[in-house]
């Protein structure tokens, strides 16, 4: 099943809408920065860091 994502934006930062489990089921949860932000079960990956850090995940685990 294909995942979407939704990126959101403002002139200076832009974040990635990530479930919570799906980090954990990639083991990088524990390493989200703190210029991500967390609401509910969802983190807001940030541009120039975190979101790096999962998409990098995602290429080496894949959606299993």
């Amino acid at each position: 099943m294909k995942k979407v994502f939704h990126f959101y934006a403002d002139p200076g930062h832009g974040w990635l809408a990530v479930k919570k489990q799906y980090l954990v089921k990639l083991g990088i949860a524990e390493q989200i920065t703190r210029y991500s932000y967390r609401r509910g079960d969802t983190v807001y990956l940030e541009e120039d860091c975190d979101l790096s850090r999962f998409l990098d995940a995602v290429k080496k685990y894949g959606d299993e």
